[in-house]
C-alpha cells in the first residue's frame, strides 16, 4: 500500500495530464459530432460513456490530491465528500439532460433506469445541499455551540450517576456485593429517583391510554387471521406444523395463544398481549437514548407513550404493537458492541478482543434477526434490514484503514454482503422491490405536513424545524457517540426506502417502523430548541420554557383520540376498517339452524369462528375478489333449499356487489332482504 502511495506521488502530475486528455479527447470528438461533423466508428452513447467514467476518475483523482495528499491524518471527511457531491452535481447535470431526453438513442440498460433518473438526481441535490450547508463555517460554529448542550449535559448525567452509585455501595455494601441482583439495583439507584419515576408515570399513563375502549371496536381483517390462529394453537386445533397462517406467526400469534391459554380466550386478551409488549419497548428506548443524555431519554419516552400512532397499532393484534421493542433493543445491543469495539482495529490482528460472552450474545442476536427474515418473509419485519448497513458504516470508522489487511478484509466483506443483500432482496421481497416510477410523497406527509398519526397535528414547520435541529447536531465523523448518527442514518434510509421502492402500498401502518426512529429525532429538536431559547432568556425558570414547548407543539386532544375512538369505520389513525359485525353475528345466532346454508366471506366466518357460539359447518364461502364469484350465491340458492347471505360491506357491497339489497326471486324460491345489520347486509331465502 505504502509502495502504492510513493508511485502515485512520484508520477501525480503526469497521472493527471493523461486523464485530462482522456477525457478532453471525447468532449471534442462530441463538439465535432454536435457541429454534425461526421466521424467514422464513433458514437454519441459511446463518447458519453469513455466522458462520464474517465470524468469520474479525475475528479476522485483530484479530491485525492487536494484531500488526501498528505496522508489520513490532516483530511476532514466531509470536506472532501462535500467537493466530491458538488463536482459530481455539475458535471452529471449533462449526462442527465442526455439521457432524460427520449428521443436519443441509447442503451437498454439506460432506457430500464430512465424513469427513476429525476428522483435520483434530486436525491443528489438534496444531500449535497445538506452536506455543503453543514460545512459552512458559521453552521459549523453553530453545530458545535448546539452539540456542546447536549454533551455537557450527558458529562452531568454521568457524574451525577457516578455519585449515586457511590452513595449506594456506602449505604449498602452487602446488596452491592451480591452478583447480578447487586449490580442491577445498583443500576436502578443510580439513575435516581427523579427519572425512575417519571419514566413509571409515563409508563401508568401509557397504559391506560391503550386500554381504554380496548375491545369496543371489533377487529379489521389481518387481526382475525391472528386470532383464529392463535386460538387453533392454544386450544389444540392446530400444531405449529399444521398453521396456514405464518406471518407473525412466533412474534404475535405465539404470545396471544400463550395468554389465551393463561387467561380468557377474547379480544381483549388478545390486545392487551400486544399492549406489554408494546410498552416493554420503554425500556430499550430508555437506555438506548440515554446514551445522548437523559432529558432526551425521557422526552423519547413521552413521545412514545404519547405518540397517536404508536397508540393505535398498539391496540391491534398485529405486528406493529410488537416491533418497537425488537427495534429499539437491536439498536441498543449495535451500539453497546459499538463502544465495546477497539480503536483502530486491526481485523487479523484484534479479532480476539470481540470474543467475549456479551459480544458472542450480541452477534448471535443480529444474527437471529436475519436468519428470522427467512422464516418471516411476508411480514414488514425485514425493514429492520436498514439498520445493519448503518451500523456496518459507523462500526468502519474504528478500523485502522491504513492497514492493507483491513483494505483487503474490508472488500471482500463488502462483496459478501452486497451478494448476501441481493440474495436477501430477491428471495425475501422478490418482484415488490422495484424503484418507483414516481417519488411516494405519502410517506414524507406522514411526518411532515399536518398528519393525524402525530403529536402536532394540524401544527405543520414545527417537525421541520425540530428536524433541522436534530441534524445539526448530527456528528456522523465522531466515533465516540453513535446514538444519534446511527438514528438519522436509519430513520432517513428507511423513508427513502419507503419512498423510493415499491415495499409496501400507501397505508400508515407499513411506516410505523419510521415512527420508532421518528420520535429519537423530534426528541432531539426539542432538546436542542430548548438549549437555544435557554441560552437566549438566560431564566432560571426551565421549566417554563419546557412548558411552552409543550404548549406549541403537542396537540393534547389528538393524542388521546385513538382511546377515546369507539365508532366503527375507518379509523383515523390507521386508516384500518374496523366493521361493525355483532349486529349481524347476533341476528344469526339466535335464528340460525342446523340446516341452515351460509354464504358468507372469509373474512366473517374467520370472525365467527372466533368468537363462538356458532355452527361454522356448513359454509359456502364467497370469494369477492373473483371474477365471476357471484354465480357462488346464486348456486347456493338454487341447490339449497334453506340459508342466508351474510355478506360485510367492504367486501360484498363496496367491492362486487353481488345480489340486490332488497327482495327478489331466483330458481322459483323468494329471498328477502333483511336489511343492514351494523356493517353487514343479510338476506335470507326458505323460511
Amino acid at each position: 500500500m505504502k509502495a502504492f502511495e510513493k508511485r502515485i506521488h512520484q508520477y501525480g502530475n503526469q497521472i493527471l495530464v493523461f486523464l485530462i486528455i482522456l477525457v478532453t479527447l471525447p468532449v471534442l470528438y462530441l463538439l465535432l459530432l454536435r457541429l454534425e461533423i461526421p466521424i467514422k466508428y464513433i458514437q454519441l452513447s459511446n463518447l458519453h460513456k469513455i466522458i462520464f467514467i474517465s470524468g469520474e476518475i479525475l475528479i476522485l483523482y483530484v479530491l485525492y490530491r487536494k484531500h488526501f495528499w498528505d496522508g489520513l491524518k490532516t483530511t476532514r471527511i466531509e470536506y472532501f465528500l462535500r467537493d466530491l457531491l458538488v463536482t459530481n452535481c455539475l458535471f452529471i447535470l449533462p449526462f442527465f439532460i442526455f439521457y432524460t431526453d427520449r428521443k436519443q438513442t441509447v442503451n437498454e440498460i439506460i432506457k430500464i433506469i430512465r424513469p427513476y433518473l429525476l428522483n435520483g438526481y434530486y436525491a443528489l441535490l438534496i444531500v449535497t445541499a445538506i452536506v455543503a450547508l453543514s460545512t459552512l463555517k458559521s453552521v459549523k460554529r453553530l453545530r458545535d455551540w448546539l452539540f456542546d448542550g447536549i454533551v455537557k449535559q450527558h458529562g452531568r448525567d454521568i457524574m451525577l450517576s457516578k455519585e449515586r452509585t457511590e452513595q449506594f455501595v456506602a449505604r449498602f455494601p452487602r446488596v452491592s456485593n451480591i452478583k447480578i441482583v447487586g449490580n442491577i439495583v445498583t443500576k436502578v439507584w443510580s439513575e435516581g429517583w427523579a427519572y425512575l419515576a417519571a419514566v413509571l408515570v409515563l409508563a401508568t399513563l401509557g397504559l391506560v391510554l391503550r386500554l381504554i375502549n380496548l375491545e369496543v371496536l371489533a377487529p379489521y381483517s389481518d387481526e382475525i387471521k391472528h386470532l383464529v390462529t392463535a386460538k387453533a394453537i392454544a386450544t389444540g386445533q392446530q400444531t405449529l406444523h399444521q398453521v396456514t397462517y405464518r406471518r407473525s406467526l412466533f412474534t404475535v400469534t405465539l404470545p396471544v395463544a400463550l395468554f389465551f391459554k393463561i387467561f380468557s380466550m377474547n379480544l381483549w386478551t388478545a390486545r392487551f398481549t400486544g399492549i406489554l409488549v408494546n410498552l416493554s419497548a420503554l425500556i430499550p428506548l430508555y437506555m438506548l437514548t440515554k446514551k445522548i443524555n437523559k432529558p432526551v431519554a425521557l422526552i423519547a419516552t413521552g413521545l412514545f407513550v404519547f405518540s397517536p400512532w404508536v397508540i393505535a397499532t398498539a391496540r391491534t393484534v398485529r405486528e406493529y404493537a410488537y416491533y418497537p421493542f425488537f427495534f429499539y433493543l437491536t439498536a441498543f445491543l449495535m451500539v453497546d458492541f459499538y463502544e465495546d469495539f477497539p480503536d483502530r482495529f486491526i481485523l487479523l490482528k484484534d479479532y480476539r478482543k470481540l470474543l467475549t460472552w456479551k459480544n458472542l450474545f450480541i452477534l448471535g442476536y443480529l444474527g437471529f434477526n436475519l436468519l428470522y427474515l427467512s422464516v418471516d418473509f411476508r411480514s414488514t419485519f425485514k425493514v429492520i434490514l436498514v439498520m445493519y448497513p448503518a451500523f456496518v458504516l459507523l462500526l468502519l470508522r474504528k478500523f485502522d484503514w491504513r492497514n492493507p489487511t483491513n483494505v483487503i478484509s474490508a472488500l471482500l466483506i463488502l462483496t459478501i454482503g452486497c451478494f448476501a443483500v441481493g440474495w436477501l432482496v430477491v428471495t425475501i421481497g422478490g418482484k415488490n422491490y422495484f424503484v418507483r416510477k414516481k417519488f411516494a410523497e405519502f410517506f414524507l406527509l406522514l411526518f411532515y405536513e399536518k398528519p393525524q398519526q402525530q403529536w402536532y397535528f394540524n401544527r405543520p414547520i414545527i417537525s421541520i424545524v425540530l428536524f433541522i435541529f436534530a441534524l445539526l447536531v448530527t456528528r456522523l465523523w465522531d466515533k465516540k457517540r453513535i446514538v444519534l448518527p446511527l438514528t438519522m442514518l436509519v430513520y432517513v434510509a428507511t423513508m427513502l426506502s419507503f419512498s423510493f421502492f415499491k415495499i409496501k402500498t400507501n397505508r400508515p401502518r407499513y411506516a410505523i417502523t419510521i415512527e420508532y426512529w421518528h420520535l429519537i429525532v423530534i426528541a432531539v429538536g426539542l432538546f436542542v430548541a430548548y438549549v437555544i431559547i435557554d441560552k437566549i432568556l438566560k431564566t432560571k425558570h426551565q421549566w417554563a420554557i419546557w412548558l411552552v414547548l409543550i404548549l406549541i407543539f403537542w396537540n393534547i386532544p389528538n393524542t388521546i383520540m385513538p382511546a377515546l375512538e369507539f365508532t366503527h369505520g375507518i379509523h383515523p389513525i390507521t386508516t384500518e376498517y374496523h366493521a361493525d359485525l355483532m349486529p349481524a353475528f347476533s341476528l344469526l345466532q339466535s335464528q340460525y339452524r342446523e340446516e341452515d346454508i351460509v354464504v358468507t366471506t372469509g373474512f366473517l366466518k374467520k370472525y365467527y369462528e372466533f368468537i363462538g357460539g356458532l355452527s361454522t359447518d356448513n359454509y359456502i364461502l364467497y370469494n369477492y375478489t373473483k371474477s365471476g364469484s357471484k354465480e357462488v350465491v346464486y348456486n347456493a340458492i338454487e341447490t339449497h333449499p334453506k340459508g342466508w347471505i351474510v355478506l360485510d360491506y367492504s367486501r360484498g357491497f363496496a367491492l362486487s356487489r353481488p345480489v340486490p339489497r332488497e327482495d327478489f326471486t331466483h330458481a322459483g324460491k323468494e329471498v328477502r332482504f333483511l336489511g343492514w345489520f351494523g356493517d353487514v347486509f343479510i338476506l335470507r331465502w326458505g323460511d
